[in-house]
């Protein structure tokens, strides 16, 4: 939500640094390797994540297709032009967790799921052109909860090998909501709180929105 410190980038590149055995290369015999270098390449992630980061931040470096990337190119995410907004208008801005928070949520999957993470990853790339067109078409529907079958399914549902594991899925989505959910209560208690999250955090039984009814808060759509 703001420029990082110098120790705060410190401690990001302390938190995706993977241990020596646990790194890609590590995990990937060498033809699966040199695929992963490629598409590193081709979608602006640098040789120097490939080499050290964990799977988990590499995974989610590597999400974003290259025409996705030069679409959004010199734009702002959504989070930060909120922010700044907010900040233009004199209204206080939260974090409901913190980058080293993320990306530690996915810390200690077992290798076997770390290897399966970059093998999906790699099979999901020649999809990725279109499964951003059924994202943006689902999102634009509102179809919370197609975009999370979206992310548990797979670009080609009949092709579990290109499914994102289970186990990471989980940790990403409903570990962290559970996470949001308990740190926005006092906002909302609060009142005129506008709190915004991903898409995927708000559907199904474990999602923000039930979570928060079985919390005793009324919702209306």
């Amino acid at each position: 939500l703001g420029r990082p410190t110098p120790k705060a980038r410190t401690e990001l590149q302390e938190a995706i640094r993977a241990e020596p055995d646990r790194r890609a290369k590590a995990l990937l015999d060498a033809t699966e390797y040199d695929a992963l270098r490629r598409l590193a390449a081709e979608r602006s992630v640098p040789n120097s994540g490939v080499r050290t980061w964990k799977a988990s931040t590499l995974a989610l470096a590597l999400d974003t297709p290259a025409c996705a990337g030069e679409a959004s190119s010199g734009q702002p995410y959504p989070d930060a032009a909120l922010a700044r907004l907010a900040r233009s208008r004199g209204v206080e801005v939260v974090g409901l967790e913190t980058l080293i928070e993320q990306f530690g949520a996915l810390d200690g999957l077992p290798p076997d799921t770390e290897r399966a993470l970059l093998q999906s990853v790699l099979r999901q790339a020649p999809h990725g052109p279109n499964l951003i067109e059924t994202q943006v078409t689902r999102y634009l529907r509102k179809d919370a909860g197609g975009l999370l079958a979206l992310m548990q399914l797979g670009p080609v549902p009949d092709d579990p090998a290109t499914r994102t594991p289970a186990e990471f899925l989980r940790r990403l989505v409903t570990d962290r909501t559970k996470r949001m959910v308990e740190r926005m209560q006092p906002l909302l208690d609060r009142g005129n709180a506008v709190i915004a999250v991903g898409i995927t955090h708000l559907p199904g039984r474990d999602g923000l929105l039930a979570m928060l009814e079985r919390a005793g808060y009324g919702l209306t759509p």
